[in-house]
């Protein structure tokens, strides 16, 4: 079982990352492990290296990469990953966003609970007052 030995190239819109096989006494391969674009690449291409390192041998994936999705076609990077429970870059940044929103909003009705009982207390107290007052 070999190790990873992960090599990425690219740019700011796009980043290829490969696997060297550096095998004794064989000419050196580069196997292409994936390509990320658009937003982030450089984000996304390193959060996917991490999870694939992590959980997976380059054995294991380039077979699991073989093998046919449904419709008859090679599976995706994203896809032999997703297999282990990988979430993309951006899902987790989403999902952590959604989280963080719901916090705030939490957050700003028990303030506006807290305000409304406030304001309930003070009405009390001043019909309170009045009616000492009236007597």
């Amino acid at each position: 079982m070999s190790q990873w030995n992960i090599k990425m190239e690219g740019n700011s819109s796009e980043v290829w990352v490969y696997h060297v096989d550096r095998t004794p006494g064989m000419i050196e391969a580069h196997n292409f492990v994936a390509r990320f674009k658009y937003s982030a690449p450089k984000r996304s291409a390193n959060h996917f290296v991490k999870f694939l390192t992590t959980n997976f041998t380059p054995e294991e994936y380039f077979a699991a990469r073989e093998e046919k999705d449904s419709r008859g076609l090679q599976k995706g990077p994203v896809t032999v990953l997703q297999a282990k429970g990988y979430v993309s870059y951006n899902e987790e940044v989403v999902n952590r966003l959604r989280k963080e929103v719901a916090q705030r909003i939490h957050q700003r009705e028990t303030y506006i609970d807290n305000l409304s009982q406030s304001a309930g207390n003070i009405i009390n107290l001043i019909d309170k007052t009045l009616e000492q007052v009236k007597k």
